[in-house]
């Protein structure tokens, strides 16, 4: 027994709007298919790991499947990796262009987590531990990374617009195209990120000194667009 989901793949913001109502339609199939009680609205964590569990069964609903979605129902206060470690499924891998938008992930462990295109959208991320992972083309729009690890990260072509970076570590990151219009830099650690075609404007916290030095790396901006240079 299957359910209708969407892949996954590198969308547009109506493709991520669409992908939004096919889990809805999803979680209603479910909830009649295995006779489940009805818990809506799921939590934000709840409906990501299911995003992901449909996604690594190619919407298998039945069989061993069947337990991983049940258990994910019955624990609507668990957190999103206690939810992936329920539904079997590895943080490292199984994340990979999933919908994970409004997740709670502070203080978490994705270290060398391969996240590309991931919809993190809004989502918490303060003192998470991000280093090396792998989030090109990732969206991130409004999320919160305060004081997260992401040394050595991979944000190529990632889209930050009005996220929060202050007190980050991005040191050795790959920000080359990442979108960080509006983003809040207060205090970022960009030692040896390569920032080549990064876009820059409107930052909070980001002093002349390292908008100049962002700029001389190859950033893209304009100094009269940062809160510390208008």
């Amino acid at each position: 027994m299957t359910v209708f989901q969407d892949a996954g793949a590198p969308a547009e913001q109506a493709g991520a709007d669409r992908s939004r109502v096919d889990l809805d339609a999803a979680i209603e199939q479910i909830t009649q298919a295995l006779n489940l009680a009805e818990r809506h609205p799921l939590s934000p964590e709840q409906r990501a790991v299911l995003d992901c569990l449909l996604a690594r069964s190619g919407g298998a609903i039945d069989g061993p499947w069947a337990g991983a979605i049940a258990a994910i129902w019955a624990n609507p206060q668990a957190s999103f990796l206690d939810l992936l470690t329920l539904a079997q499924l590895n943080p490292q891998q199984d994340l990979t262009g999933r919908q994970l938008l409004g997740v709670r992930l502070e203080g978490c462990d994705l270290s060398g987590a391969n996240l590309q295109r991931v919809n993190l959208r809004g989502s918490q991320l303060c003192d998470a531990d991000l280093s090396g992972a792998d989030l090109a083309e990732a969206r991130l729009a409004g999320a919160d990374l305060s004081g997260a690890l992401l040394s050595d990260v991979n944000l190529t072509k990632a889209d930050l617009h009005k996220a929060s970076l202050a007190l980050a570590n991005l040191s050795g990151a790959n920000l080359s195209g990442a979108n960080l219009s509006g983003a809040n830099l207060s205090r970022v650690n960009f030692h040896r990120a390569i920032v080549t075609g990064a876009v820059l404007g409107h930052n909070e916290g980001l002093t002349a000194e390292d908008y100049q030095q962002l700029v001389a790396n190859g950033a893209i901006g304009d100094l009269h667009e940062t809160e510390s240079g208008g």
